[in-house]
């Protein structure tokens, strides 16, 4: 890869290189890249064990694995743990690339929102500082917990207040105040994003897209991802693949 493509022509170039896993972990320590391409095969530790180990460290790094294999498990695992994309063996050059500058461009875009926010939005030192504090943080825990949960069919606001130790009226009103949206619409675009992933994947039943990401019923599944995307899920596959 490093030799087929000419990296620096499309706005990229490469930092290292590693033989496995544990030189690849202690590559990014020193490297702290933007983007890593990983082989799930590779030798001492496996792709999804270096990726877990490596959004530990490097949560913000974009990651995407190079792999033989299309179960659904494999690509279930990969969303779990934050990559970025998924690219089957053979593949085109083209293919991967199309890839690369799709994540370049979203590092780009968060890069600028932030250093918009840094120049256009300044809080005086203590003020409101505490509360402030305490609403962010409690929604960062919100935000965390439907992250790792929103696979169960059974979330609900109710839940997770009570696993916060506050009332959901409260949760309900503090969420919208500070992020615009209800909780609810929150755990909906998270399940809606995550379908969106896996469909990208290719060969993996609506069923079991549906099930992954917290909907007992693929019919209800379907007209959720419909009215939030405005296209059925085969209709957005077919587009993606």
């Amino acid at each position: 890869l490093v030799k087929v493509i000419d990296w620096e022509t499309h706005g990229f170039s490469i930092c290292s290189e590693a033989k496995n896993g544990f030189e690849a972990l202690e590559l990014a320590e020193r490297e702290n890249p933007d983007v890593v391409l990983v082989d799930i095969c590779m030798p001492l530790m496996d792709g999804l064990d270096f990726t877990e180990k490596l959004k530990e460290r490097f949560p913000k790094t974009s990651v995407v694995l190079i792999t033989g294999h299309s179960e659904f498990e494999y690509a279930r695992k990969a969303v779990r743990l934050g990559v970025e994309d998924y690219i089957l063996k053979p593949f085109k050059k083209e293919e991967l690339l199309d890839i690369l500058i799709k994540i370049k461009y979203k590092i780009q875009k968060e890069r600028e929102e932030i250093n918009l926010k840094k120049g256009s939005f300044t809080v005086p030192e203590n003020v409101g500082r505490r509360k402030i504090t305490r609403s962010s943080r409690l929604v960062e825990k919100v935000k965390e917990y439907i992250n790792n949960h929103y696979g169960r069919c059974e979330l609900s606001v109710e839940e997770i207040a009570a696993s916060m130790y506050i009332n959901s009226s409260y949760l309900r009103r503090i969420f919208k105040k500070e992020c615009g949206i209800p909780v609810s619409d929150y755990i909906t675009g998270i399940r809606i994003q995550k379908a969106k992933e896996l469909l990208g994947y290719g060969n993996i039943k609506l069923s079991e897209i549906s099930k992954s990401v917290g909907y007992s019923d693929a019919g209800y599944f379907s007209k959720c991802f419909k009215r939030y995307t405005g296209m059925s899920p085969s209709d957005y596959e077919n587009i993606r693949n």
